[in-house]
């Protein structure tokens, strides 16, 4: 009792931790084990009876304590019974939908005895992958890809330990090459990849379990059906509000990127079906903010090349309504300054783009 009354909190409150024996009438002796997970701080009266609330004692030895415990803080009993019978439904609500979707996971988790089961269900599927000095996220990558028994990683210029990260993984097939533009780029991997199914990822994308699951209870056999993955975008180590879904499972024989230098997207041919995926997978866009300056650079320099724009409104325009779009529009004002870093950069990306467009226009007229 005392250390709540002076401010310590016991963050583990598992069975056994916390140990209360009765001693007489009105009488208890509190035992609380693994003393080395506490925390100290200000508490309130409210927080300190909220605290009470994660002891999964009976109601009624839980209405006892309270009862003490009200007379300590100077509160009527039943004020301090209504706060932990809040707090008391709050945690049990939060136990058990942590329980549910654990349960969930545990049904769908490949076991060690279905491995070559899973592998023989995707053997006829080509990961591609296009990187460049990709050695913050490669690994992440292709730990997801164990099942798949062929890996092309395609690298373009990459000069940093992208390659000999990728060395340690068995199924990684390593192509170094030109980069062509990503649409082309991404064909001319393809092209070294054994089976005519592709999945294709980039190197900051990482597949989800579930997802992988989903993909063993496919139908491979129409050749011109193509699969839209669900992409949950992530801005510096947070989740954004804005995902979208993409296709990134194709049969070669049938069609293949098309030959954007930017923003490349997998034709779909007259005849195709688009099949959408339930689950998702990770796209960890941006891991710190130099990034942002790096990759605004690169991809403003490819989406203006041998492009002329010759209205400076539109440089305006476009930068303004990006940042209102991902930040009022998709919800990232809900994220805090994080949504506010993510809107900036996405206004900056089309500004400067935009900006290049309209420089190159001046230049050819002064020409």
């Amino acid at each position: 009792m005392h250390f709540i009354v002076k401010g310590v909190e016991h963050l583990d409150y598992s069975q056994g931790n916390i140990l209360i024996k009765k001693l007489d009438t009105h009488l208890y002796e509190f035992k609380i084990i693994d003393l080395n997970r506490m925390k100290f701080k200000k508490f309130t009266k409210k927080e300190c009876l909220e605290n009470f609330a994660k002891l999964w004692s009976n109601d009624d030895d839980l209405k006892l304590i309270i009862s003490e415990y009200a007379k300590l803080i100077d509160m009527e009993c039943k004020e301090a019974l209504e706060i932990v019978r809040k707090a008391s439904q709050k945690h049990k609500d939060k136990k058990n939908f942590k329980k549910k979707w654990f349960k969930y996971f545990k049904r769908i988790k490949v076991s060690k005895a279905d491995i070559q089961k899973r592998k023989k269900l995707l053997s006829h599927i080509s990961v591609v992958i296009m990187a460049k000095n990709a050695s913050a996220t490669i690994a992440e990558t292709l730990d997801a890809l164990e099942y798949f028994d062929e890996v092309i990683l395609y690298l373009n210029d990459s000069c940093d330990d992208t390659k000999s990260i990728a060395q340690a993984y068995p199924n990684v097939k390593i192509i170094e090459g030109d980069f062509l533009g990503f649409g082309a780029t991404k064909n001319k991997a393809g092209e070294y990849s054994t089976h005519n199914w592709i999945l294709s990822l980039d190197s900051d994308e990482v597949l989800n379990p579930t997802l992988l699951y989903e993909m063993t209870q496919l139908d491979f056999e129409d050749i011109q059906r193509v699969y839209a993955l669900k992409r949950m975008n992530y801005f510096l180590g947070r989740k954004t509000q804005h995902n979208n879904t993409i296709i990134r499972m194709y049969n070669k024989t049938h069609t293949s990127f098309d030959n954007s230098i930017v923003h490349e997207k997998i034709l779909v041919p007259k005849n195709t079906k688009v099949v959408k995926l339930k689950h998702s997978f990770k796209h960890l866009y941006i891991l710190n903010i130099n990034q942002t300056l790096h990759k605004m650079i690169h991809y403003t320099d490819l989406g203006s090349k041998d492009k002329e724009m010759c209205f400076f409104i539109v440089v305006i325009a476009k930068s303004v309504f990006a940042f209102f779009k991902t930040y009022i529009l998709q919800g990232n004002i809900s994220k805090g300054w994080v949504g506010y870093a993510l809107a900036v950069n996405s206004a900056n990306k089309r500004h400067y783009k935009y900006l290049k467009q309209y420089i190159n226009c001046i230049e050819k007229e002064k020409s």
